[in-house]
């Protein structure tokens, strides 16, 4: 017969400085967030850039093309930015944890 396990409650906010936080889960749910704020304004800023670039290039070729790509890689890295949003709103319902979510 197999015995269910269940993990020990360990609180490190009590054995260690860290304030608030009392476990591993609220220490990533608590950088989750702005890491995702983040990424995002650097997204808009990045772009902004490349247009302000591209209005600024006055034609060269050369300019135009490389901003063309910076455009590309700040629509990939959004594209990827809402994708990892998404996996991270839904693995902890693919795992079966009940009521848990890493981003609020």
């Amino acid at each position: 017969m197999i015995k269910e396990v269940h993990a020990q409650s360990v609180d490190i906010g009590g054995q260690y400085a860290f304030g608030g936080i009392k476990s591993l889960g609220e220490a990533t749910q608590f950088l989750i967030n702005p890491i995702f704020q983040i990424a995002a304004v650097l997204l808009v800023f990045y772009f902004i850039w490349a247009v302000f670039r591209i209005i600024t290039s006055g034609g060269d070729k050369e300019t135009l093309a490389k901003e063309r790509r910076t455009i590309t890689h700040v629509i990939i890295g959004f594209i990827l930015l809402i994708f990892m949003f998404l996996l991270l709103q839904f693995v902890p319902e693919f795992l079966g944890l009940k009521g848990y979510k890493l981003i609020k």
